[in-house]
């Protein structure tokens, strides 16, 4: 089912009276300090207090990271991203939390998308943006910060983007995985997210395009793991449902299958990012 299709121009009309509504923002920083169970957090839409940024080792990079609707902080896929960077040990590893923010609530899976999840998603990725020029006014290095989202998430980090360079701090990295479809892409697209100016580098991993994910190149690097028009990624469910069904949304089940995703995934691809990346030392993976 497409999104495209559905998504009358009554409900375009709505969706932009939404976006004129005064949001309340529910979101938050955390900071980990070694473990999933050690961190501090702070208001996404309060500055950083420096209680917080003393949670930063200046001699490492930053990584952000956030999920997309209906994502979760205790989440599968999310401890999955934080605990693999924590567990290097080179990195502050920080994960920007709006869980409350991302739930459908009583509108339902499809609507709560349009007119409430879409629309917070953009003011939520300003205050992100807000925050990174926080970071940077406290002396941190903005060339160390790479920015990286799940599917809407993707776009809330390149709102966030957007934002710091019109500030003058130009993001060096935001990696998209798999940005959401709906209404960033087709006929009623009605916002512009992450794409190739909202950072210096931005490479994107596209794996359901045409399903939840876009379809079209907008990164500096755009890979395709294990593409074939209308497939599945190895491990998640087949057969058709409606999109944004119960049945279709199963985050939770396809989110377990992201290791097995990640160890079939075409090795030529992963040879184009490197090649693109190595003609720019200064953007190095």
């Amino acid at each position: 089912m497409k999104w495209d299709r559905e998504l009358s121009p009554f409900l375009r009309i709505l969706f932009f009276y939404s976006c004129t509504i005064e949001i309340t923002s529910a979101a938050f920083l955390r900071c980990y300090k070694g473990t999933l169970e050690d961190y501090l957090v702070t208001p996404l839409d309060k500055p950083l207090p420096p209680t917080f940024l003393s949670c930063l080792d200046s001699n490492l990079p930053i990584m952000i990271y956030t999920f997309g609707y209906g994502g979760r902080v205790a989440g599968p896929a999310t401890t999955a991203v934080l605990s693999a960077y924590i567990a290097t040990r080179k990195r502050n590893v920080l994960l920007m939390d709006w869980e409350e923010e991302a739930k459908s609530g009583i509108l339902g899976i499809a609507l709560g998308y349009a007119f409430s999840v879409v629309p917070k998603s953009k003011k939520i990725g300003k205050e992100m943006g807000e925050r990174l020029i926080d970071i940077v006014d406290a002396g941190y290095n903005m060339t160390h910060v790479h920015l990286v989202g799940h599917s809407l998430g993707a776009h809330v980090m390149g709102f966030a983007g957007r934002r710091s360079r019109e500030s003058g701090h130009v993001v060096p990295r935001i990696t998209g995985l798999d940005p959401a479809r709906a209404l960033f892409e087709g006929t009623f697209a009605v916002l512009r997210g992450l794409d190739r100016t909202c950072a210096k580098f931005v490479d994107i991993i596209h794996t359901d395009p045409r399903g939840y994910g876009t379809s079209v190149s907008t990164g500096t690097v755009d890979i395709w793991p294990n593409y074939s028009p209308g497939g599945t990624q190895p491990g998640c469910s087949t057969g058709s449902h409606s999109m944004f069904t119960p049945e279709d949304t199963d985050f939770e089940h396809r989110t377990h299958n992201i290791t097995d995703i990640l160890k079939v995934t075409n090795v030529k691809y992963l040879k184009e990012i490197l090649r693109h990346v190595l003609r720019k030392p200064s953007e190095s993976l």
